[in-house]
């Protein structure tokens, strides 16, 4: 088609030259006739090149046709088969320890490769020159239009469990293995302080000075599980929410062992207190205690406040300036529930995106309420910028500050680089949709103007094959020869236009241009001829 462009021009000089050389009248009427003859010769063979060029043009679209539903039918496969393995997944049950768990993680990030590698497929679809055979109607545009948007919803809901799930487990796994750590943690204070007990005398003392030195220790053994009795609660509590989250029998009766185990260990140290106490407060009885001395007694029914049997706290008396790591549960119950809230939004906005994404703006009538949707995306992430950069300063002092007091904040700091991560892909999501768009307008108004066109070019076709040129009126001749001056300075101006047009054709409208490219250079030799067939019958 190109050549045939190339050539296009070169065809119409001679076919002028020939009709300059009829119109001069030196010829005689045999080389006249010869020449004629010549010059429909000349078009005739150009008219069916040009047929057949068009002929090949429309076969190459239906191998287009065929590669284009191949691979639609691939996708909807592919498809179709995630699908069934998703549906697997969520019957299979849950992991029943940590190492089961993170294999579930490792086979999940198998399904995200998958996903990746099939994104390059779905990002040559989206980025497609819909074909549809013109001898189709609207009916074929309309059903390829549906098996499109079909295959596009199907994909976001693909990604959008695919994202969910991995949060989700990734959310479950930093939640067990901070529970697990604070488990730790525990069951190595509750060592220290079972060995700091031991280590305590209750009878036989050698004077006043060591006894007093015990009841110090029983004291301060005394502050520090009246401290640490919310801890236990704690760690009961974060128990049951990894056991609803996993929903798993296995892991949730590990769980529950261990979390028996810490509350056992504990009543076994409360009690061990308690009759530390007593036999202490025998000794004292026993060897007369001063005033000043009975200050720092230990008060045996006190201690039993700290039962994991009771329903009440005993909590220490107030210092008189607060640390930030005795208000830190409800510091950072505030900041994770801002985070959460932040965190929802982005996975919101984002299954937004990518619904307006993967949907077929290639066949779209039109793009205003795409560009309209997108434009209210740009708006809302544009306002929630400096709130979540904000969220995100504000937790990294917070993080910093805890860790400085010993509070393990693992948890948040994860969660935080999640939000910092996801606000980036919204960034750059929000960026290649607003380059599809543009790229699709473009693509879509240069579309339309090769319409346009083609269009006049086919009124102006009609036209040549319904004027006669033989009419004996010299009135009427002289009215077509006006007229075909008219169109044939018509369809000159459309020459700069169709160049523009290429210049500004992406690589899927190249064959259009060539096609109509072609259409133009035909009609204009045809106008040619026929004006200059009516300017001959005029004199």
């Amino acid at each position: 088609m190109m050549e045939l462009t190339a050539h296009q021009s070169s065809v119409g000089n001679v076919l002028q030259a020939g009709n300059q050389l009829i119109a001069q009248g030196h010829l005689t009427e045999e080389e006249e006739e010869e020449i004629r003859e010549q010059m429909s010769l000349l078009n005739s063979r150009w008219e069916s090149l040009r047929v057949a060029s068009m002929d090949r043009q429309a076969r190459l679209h239906e191998v287009l046709m065929d590669l284009q539903q191949q691979q639609l039918q691939q996708l909807s496969d592919w498809l179709t088969k995630t699908e069934a393995r998703i549906r697997n997944i969520e019957t299979e049950p849950g992991a029943k320890d940590m190492d089961t768990y993170k294999e579930l993680i490792e086979q999940h990030k198998e399904l995200q490769n998958d996903l990746e590698a099939e994104q390059v497929k779905v990002n040559s679809l989206t980025h497609m020159v819909v074909v549809v055979d013109e001898n189709s109607g609207d009916n074929a545009t309309a059903a390829l239009e549906v098996q499109l948007q079909s295959l596009g919803e199907r994909w976001a809901a693909v990604c959008r469990w695919t994202e969910e799930r991995w949060h989700k487990l990734q959310e479950v796994l930093m939640i067990w293995q901070q529970l697990q750590s604070d488990q730790s943690l525990f069951k190595d204070w509750l060592t220290e302080k079972e060995e700091a007990l031991n280590n305590v005398q209750t009878s036989n003392f050698k004077d006043q000075s060591e006894m007093n030195t015990n009841l110090r220790q029983l004291a301060i053994l005394k502050e520090d599980m009246e401290r640490k009795k919310r801890t236990l609660d704690q760690l009961s509590d974060a128990g049951q929410d990894v056991v609803s989250l996993l929903r798993s029998p296995e892991a949730g009766a590990k769980i529950e062992v261990d979390t028996e185990e810490l509350t056992h260990r504990w009543d076994n140290l409360v009690q061990k207190l308690e009759d530390y106490s007593f036999q202490v407060m025998e000794a004292v009885a026993d060897a007369g205690m001063t005033p000043m001395e009975e200050q720092v007694t230990v008060d045996a029914s006190a201690v039993k406040v700290l039962s994991s049997t009771e329903d009440q706290d005993v909590a220490p008396p107030a210092p008189p300036k607060k640390r930030l790591l005795e208000t830190e549960p409800q510091v950072r119950q505030v900041f994770e529930n801002k985070l959460s809230e932040y965190l929802c939004w982005i996975k919101a906005w984002k299954t937004s995106t990518q619904t307006l994404a993967s949907g077929n703006l290639e066949i779209a009538s039109n793009t205003t309420d795409i560009r309209g949707k997108l434009n209210e995306l740009e708006k809302e992430l544009n306002s929630k910028e400096a709130s979540v950069g904000q969220v995100i300063q504000e937790g990294r002092g917070l993080v910093e500050q805890l860790e400085r007091e010993g509070v393990n904040m693992e948890v948040v700091r994860g969660e935080l680089e999640l939000l910092q991560t996801d606000w980036d892909v919204c960034v750059r999501e929000r960026q290649a949709a607003e380059d599809r768009v543009q790229t699709q307008s473009r693509h879509s108004a240069v579309s339309a103007e090769l319409s346009h066109v083609d269009q006049a070019l086919n009124r102006h076709d009609d036209w040549i094959h319904s004027t006669p040129a033989d009419t004996r009126d010299g009135q009427e001749l002289r009215q077509l020869s006006q007229e075909a001056k008219s169109r044939l300075d018509d369809v000159s101006s459309l020459g700069p236009r169709l160049e523009r047009l290429s210049t500004e054709a992406g690589p899927s409208l190249r064959d259009t241009v060539v096609l109509v490219s072609a259409h133009h250079a035909s009609t204009l030799q045809q106008l040619q001829g026929k004006e200059e067939q009516i300017s001959t019958a005029l004199h």
